[in-house]
């Protein structure tokens, strides 16, 4: 039987530490399968937070214990080991694949 997967939530994360570079960091630890940034549904800027699926549960755990309340930058990360259904975190409609510009356009008046 296969060793199961560790997924693992890490919040308060620093402006600037986004998919590319969180990868990067993580990958120290073990090896990384899925990885998501959680972004707003109308702009797509990252809201601070990230779900990030470990290949052996194990390595979750060292990843959990080692980065909670880890100083990096001017924050202080918040890590979470994740029990349940990792389809539900990383199913493929929260992924925005357009990025809004953030201005709104004008209503025409009708007269």
């Amino acid at each position: 039987m296969d060793e199961p997967k560790g997924i693992v939530y890490i919040g308060n994360l620093p402006h600037g530490l986004y998919e590319e570079n969180l990868r990067k960091f993580l990958s120290q630890f073990g090896e990384i399968t899925r990885l998501k940034v959680k972004r707003g549904d109308k702009n797509a800027k990252p809201m601070g937070y990230a779900y990030v699926e470990f290949l052996h549960r194990k390595v979750a755990i060292v990843v959990v214990n080692t980065l909670n309340n880890y100083l990096m930058f001017t924050k202080l990360l918040k890590c979470r080991l994740i029990h349940g259904n990792s389809e539900k975190i990383f199913r493929k409609s929260d992924l925005k694949a357009e990025f809004c510009s953030g201005t709104k356009k004008k209503k025409e008046k009708s007269v």
